[in-house]
């Protein structure tokens, strides 16, 4: 259900903008490819970062896992924060 929820604008604007001509259509495409391009390094630092939580709190140690959830949000707000600029 995720990915059609990410999928479903793309194809909507592609519907809407397909019917304004092929540049109106093309620019849907390059935006989609930056928009990917921003997105898909936050997605990896959920993915990783979840991972290694998970695996320190699987071993029982909760101080490394606090460390490594709040080294995660520094990573995300960094990359969000560049992003915004």
């Amino acid at each position: 259900i995720s990915s059609l929820l990410m999928v479903l604008p793309t194809t909507l604007d592609m519907f809407w903008m397909g019917k304004l001509g092929v540049a109106a259509l093309a620019s849907v495409g390059i935006v989609q490819s930056l928009r990917m391009a921003i997105i898909s390094p936050i997605i990896g630092l959920s993915v990783g970062g979840g991972a290694v939580v998970a695996r320190y709190i699987g071993a029982g140690d909760q101080e490394r896992a606090n460390l490594a959830m709040f080294q995660s949000l520094v990573l995300f707000l960094l990359i969000v924060g560049s992003v915004g600029l």
